[in-house]
């Protein structure tokens, strides 16, 4: 009898024993999942900027027609908006461009819907021409995140994270919808108000004279009557 019982108690601590082998070896193969959290969805902003030379006869600070067109193309192929910050620069070693050929560079870009800058330094050529004026364009570019993310298991959350595509569609949203990549970066100052227009924006939304939304179906493109929606009061 005693020896049934020695041979019972060694039976079960062989079976506890193998079971603890199980377990550190499936904790051992998880390992990997406890540490490898996924990075969260970010968006990344750099700014860029692109430099066009207007090259000036010598002495003469009138715009030649085929530096137009060549800044007209460089307007384009970059896809220039009101968006971008453009300024009117000149070569550090430029003493023959006046003040007269940077007028005349920023009233052409003036003409074509642009708001060219005051000239600032450190976006020289490496090499330097003289007789000429520089266009510079900076703007800021947005990268989105790589989405979908599908790295990890769906069904396996041993470290309590959330999944690799967690935020993805937020992210990508948000980078694809903003108009000004800079505003991810710093925000705009806010200028003075028209503080009568506002107040009488909300007068007029709390006793309902707001305008009606526009019928997305209607080929008019008028807004259709708001509906009615009972008594007031009701």
């Amino acid at each position: 009898m005693r020896n049934l019982t020695k041979l019972r108690v060694r039976t079960a601590c062989i079976a506890i024993s193998a079971a603890s082998l199980l377990i550190i070896g499936g904790c051992s193969e998880n390992f990997e999942r406890w540490n490898n959290l996924p990075e969260p969805k970010e968006l990344k902003v750099e700014q860029v900027h692109y430099t066009h030379a207007v090259q000036f006869a010598a002495g003469d600070d009138r715009l030649p027609i085929a530096e137009r067109d060549r800044l007209d193309s460089f307007l384009a192929h970059a896809q220039v908006g009101s968006a971008d910050k453009v300024y009117v620069n000149v070569e550090p070693d430029g003493a023959m461009v006046t003040d007269r050929r940077i007028s005349t560079v920023a009233a052409f870009l003036k003409l074509r819907g642009l708001k060219p800058a005051s000239p600032i330094t450190g976006f020289a050529e490496d090499e330097k021409k003289t007789d000429a004026v520089n266009v510079v364009v900076r703007r800021h570019l947005v990268t989105l995140p790589g989405c979908p993310d599908w790295t990890s298991e769906p069904t396996f959350t041993f470290n309590n994270t959330v999944h690799s595509n967690y935020g993805c569609a937020t992210a990508s949203n948000l980078g694809m919808m903003i108009a000004d990549p800079e505003d991810l970066i710093n925000g705009r100052t806010l200028a003075p108000a028209d503080g009568d227009y506002l107040r009488t924006s909300i007068d007029n939304y709390r006793a309902g004279k707001t305008k009606a939304l526009l019928d997305p179906k209607g080929d008019s493109g008028e807004a259709e009557p708001a509906a009615e929606t009972g008594d007031e009061g009701s």
